[in-house]
Protein backbone atom coordinates (compact mmCIF):
# COMPACT_ATOMS: atom_id res chain seq x y z
CA UNK A 1 0.00 0.00 0.00
CA UNK A 2 1.17 3.45 -0.59
CA UNK A 3 2.01 5.94 1.70
CA UNK A 4 0.96 9.70 1.30
CA UNK A 5 2.88 11.44 3.73
CA UNK A 6 1.00 14.29 5.17
CA UNK A 7 2.46 17.90 5.90
CA UNK A 8 2.59 17.26 9.51
CA UNK A 9 3.59 14.35 9.28
CA UNK A 10 6.57 15.17 7.05
CA UNK A 11 7.56 17.99 8.83
CA UNK A 12 8.02 15.69 12.51
CA UNK A 13 9.78 13.33 10.38
CA UNK A 14 12.32 15.85 8.72
CA UNK A 15 11.85 17.63 12.74
CA UNK A 16 13.20 14.68 14.03
CA UNK A 17 15.95 13.94 11.51
CA UNK A 18 17.52 17.51 11.97
CA UNK A 19 17.77 17.26 15.70
CA UNK A 20 19.68 13.64 15.28
CA UNK A 21 21.67 14.97 12.96
CA UNK A 22 21.77 18.02 14.80
CA UNK A 23 26.15 17.54 15.13
CA UNK A 24 26.08 17.13 11.59
CA UNK A 25 25.24 21.06 10.47
CA UNK A 26 27.36 22.25 8.24
CA UNK A 27 26.91 25.99 7.40
CA UNK A 28 27.98 27.13 3.80
CA UNK A 29 30.00 29.78 5.87
CA UNK A 30 32.29 26.63 7.21
CA UNK A 31 33.50 25.87 3.24
CA UNK A 32 35.66 27.10 0.78
CA UNK A 33 33.07 27.17 -1.95
CA UNK A 34 30.08 28.07 -2.61
CA UNK A 35 27.05 25.89 -4.60
CA UNK A 36 27.38 23.76 -7.01
CA UNK A 37 30.90 23.18 -5.67
CA UNK A 38 30.08 19.79 -3.51
CA UNK A 39 32.02 20.82 -0.57
CA UNK A 40 29.44 21.03 1.50
CA UNK A 41 27.63 17.48 1.04
CA UNK A 42 31.14 16.11 1.58
CA UNK A 43 31.80 17.85 4.69
CA UNK A 44 28.33 16.38 6.10
CA UNK A 45 28.96 12.78 4.74
CA UNK A 46 31.77 12.57 6.41
CA UNK A 47 30.89 13.97 9.96
CA UNK A 48 27.91 11.49 9.71
CA UNK A 49 30.24 8.39 8.20
CA UNK A 50 27.54 7.90 4.88
CA UNK A 51 28.06 6.91 1.89
CA UNK A 52 27.15 9.27 -1.18
CA UNK A 53 24.73 6.53 -2.20
CA UNK A 54 22.75 6.65 1.08
CA UNK A 55 22.38 10.20 0.78
CA UNK A 56 19.36 12.32 -0.48
CA UNK A 57 19.59 15.90 -0.72
CA UNK A 58 16.34 17.65 -1.47
CA UNK A 59 17.26 21.22 -3.19
CA UNK A 60 14.90 23.97 -4.42
CA UNK A 61 17.58 25.39 -7.05
CA UNK A 62 19.76 24.48 -9.97
CA UNK A 63 23.08 24.89 -7.73
CA UNK A 64 21.51 23.42 -4.40
CA UNK A 65 20.99 20.10 -6.84
CA UNK A 66 24.29 19.96 -9.10
CA UNK A 67 26.11 20.79 -5.20
CA UNK A 68 24.30 17.01 -4.41
CA UNK A 69 24.93 15.66 -8.04
CA UNK A 70 28.78 16.75 -8.11
CA UNK A 71 28.83 14.90 -4.18
CA UNK A 72 27.90 11.65 -6.20
CA UNK A 73 24.38 11.92 -4.58
CA UNK A 74 20.79 11.69 -4.91
CA UNK A 75 19.55 14.94 -6.01
CA UNK A 76 15.37 15.69 -5.13
CA UNK A 77 14.53 18.84 -7.05
CA UNK A 78 11.51 20.98 -5.21
CA UNK A 79 10.89 23.92 -7.22
CA UNK A 80 10.04 26.97 -5.72
CA UNK A 81 7.89 30.19 -7.56
CA UNK A 82 11.54 31.75 -7.92
CA UNK A 83 13.32 28.76 -9.81
CA UNK A 84 11.12 26.87 -11.65
CA UNK A 85 12.92 28.20 -14.56
CA UNK A 86 16.13 26.66 -13.09
CA UNK A 87 17.45 23.32 -15.06
CA UNK A 88 16.81 20.38 -12.95
CA UNK A 89 17.96 17.59 -15.55
CA UNK A 90 20.66 16.36 -13.41
CA UNK A 91 17.49 15.51 -10.77
CA UNK A 92 16.50 11.89 -9.86
CA UNK A 93 13.37 13.17 -8.46
CA UNK A 94 11.25 16.37 -9.42
CA UNK A 95 8.41 16.98 -6.91
CA UNK A 96 5.80 19.66 -6.81
CA UNK A 97 6.24 19.76 -2.87
CA UNK A 98 7.50 17.42 -0.06
CA UNK A 99 4.01 15.98 0.19
CA UNK A 100 3.93 14.40 -3.38
CA UNK A 101 7.21 12.18 -1.68
CA UNK A 102 6.01 8.39 -0.84
CA UNK A 103 7.42 5.31 0.17
CA UNK A 104 7.33 3.94 -3.51
CA UNK A 105 9.39 6.93 -4.83
CA UNK A 106 12.07 6.33 -2.27
CA UNK A 107 12.30 3.08 -3.15
CA UNK A 108 12.46 3.70 -6.65
CA UNK A 109 15.36 5.99 -6.54
CA UNK A 110 16.95 3.99 -4.23
CA UNK A 111 17.14 0.84 -6.35
CA UNK A 112 18.62 3.17 -9.12
CA UNK A 113 22.56 4.71 -8.82
CA UNK A 114 22.63 8.23 -7.69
Amino acid sequence: MKTRYQPATLFAGLLTMLLALSSAVTAQEETYDQKPDPEIYLKVQQTLGVAPHESIAFEDSEHGLNSAKNAAMYGIAIPNEFTLDHDFSRADLILNSLTDMDDDKIASLLRSPP
